[in-house]
């Protein structure tokens, strides 16, 4: 594919996202299009731009600075792409979002493969990740995330970086690759509290959020997991197919050892559907039940925010002397 003299306005037309002859013109040469791309406000920083003036001015030794003088031994490494007869560098993420930017969707393959060694070192903080998503179509997406294997986890730091990539990706099966690839090791880097686990859980979604239980593990969930509220609280997160694996993987006789008071019951039968909620009641016997209700006035805190016929199975496990 030619690339055509930098001319003109014709190429920032074809060039634009939303332009009506997206795929019919050529590409314009990098530089200047990079060039073109931080000063309309649509791509990098200031800093991309300096670097790319420093390739479009010596591309024999793209290197060396305009002046002549060599780069600082502390300068970033920089990576080398080409397309056609073009050559250019990428340093970090945000420079690599200008030229998948400028290449409009037509070579970001071709891009992303040249650089697949290199991208963990090209992505380094939790930012970008979803910048460079944004740009991406999904078969892309993927590729990006796989290439990024073991090295994803440290790429997004903590679960809260996980949590809003996640939001920020629309197709299920990618975010399934991304749970696939941080695998249980990755998983269990980030997700190290009860409400990560919630967080995580809230954006995975159906499948997804199965798929990531399994992967971080019965013996680990349970550690996570210690008290009654904390169970309510991931519970919350997730829908009815989930929960029930997330209590089987727990174990049934675990949920009711977390259960400490009358609050933490009132929280799971909130937190639950009614086949749940039943299941989870049968859990206790008449003991128990008096142990953490204990009084009138925790009995009345319960009955006042569970479901008529929970209220009934209770009064049928404690007897009506016990609960009135």
């Amino acid at each position: 594919m030619a690339f055509p003299s930098a001319g003109g306005n014709s190429g920032d037309a074809a060039l634009s996202r939303h332009g009506p002859q997206r795929d019919k013109a050529p590409l314009d040469n990098f530089p200047t299009r990079i060039k073109r791309s931080v000063k309309d406000g649509s791509a990098t920083p200031k800093c991309a731009l300096e670097s790319w003036r420093v390739h479009a001015q010596a591309p024999h030794n793209p290197l060396r600075p305009p002046n002549g003088s060599e780069m600082a031994a502390t300068d970033p490494v920089r990576y080398p792409i080409h397309v056609d007869s073009e050559t250019a560098e990428v340093g970090d993420a945000e420079e690599l979002a200008v030229v998948l930017d400028v290449l409009n969707g037509r070579r970001d393959r071709d891009v992303l493969a040249q650089l697949r060694p290199h991208l963990p070192q090209i992505v380094r903080k939790p930012s970008d990740l979803p910048l460079l998503m944004r740009t991406l179509a999904r078969d892309d997406q993927i590729f990006l995330i796989e290439a990024m294997g073991e090295n994803l986890a440290d790429a997004l730091q903590t679960a809260r970086h996980l949590r809003e990539l996640l939001a920020t990706i629309a197709e299920p099966h990618v975010k399934l690759t991304l749970i696939d690839t941080l695998d249980g090791p990755g998983l269990r880097k980030l997700v190290v509290t009860a409400r990560d686990l919630a967080g995580t859980l809230e954006w995975a979604y159906a499948q997804c959020s199965l798929r990531l239980l399994e992967l971080l593990g019965e013996d680990y969930l349970r550690r996570l997991i210690r008290h009654g509220d904390d169970l309510a609280f991931v519970l919350n997160a997730i829908a009815e197919e989930p929960q029930n694996a997330l209590l089987t993987n727990i174990g049934w006789a675990r949920v009711a050892e977390l259960t400490r008071n009358a609050r933490d019951l009132a929280l799971l039968l909130r937190a639950v559907p009614p086949t749940i909620s039943l299941t989870l009641l049968d859990q206790y016997d008449r003991r128990q039940l008096i142990e953490m209700i204990g009084d009138r006035r925790a009995w009345t805190y319960l009955y006042n925010r569970i479901k008529a016929d929970e209220a009934m199975q209770l009064l049928r496990k404690l007897g009506a002397d016990d609960a009135l």
